[in-house]
């Protein structure tokens, strides 16, 4: 296992396991403005293809609707390319 990413003395972290991501939280994060950022323990897990398509989403939310085409053809060269290397 792999670790990506860690913040917040460890309580955030991001690790990879064989294509497989997990973003874990053990305990509140935050104060002030920042209060109530993390609360708790879980995890969200993401494989490659979920991730990208997560990321997909995420980018398309705050593109323009005029550049929407263009970003859905350049997904799927990028998709094509990640299957053929699969």
């Amino acid at each position: 296992m792999k670790t990506i990413f860690s913040a917040f003395d460890g309580a955030l972290v991001m690790t990879e396991e064989n294509g497989v991501y997990t973003l874990s939280a053990d305990k509140e994060v935050g104060g002030g403005a920042a209060a109530g950022v993390i609360e708790g323990k879980g995890s969200i897990v993401l494989d490659r293809k979920t991730g990208m398509k997560l990321g997909e989403a995420l980018l398309n939310s705050h593109l323009p609707t005029t550049v929407q085409p263009l970003a859905q053809v350049v997904e799927g060269i990028v998709e094509q390319g990640i299957e053929a290397l699969e």
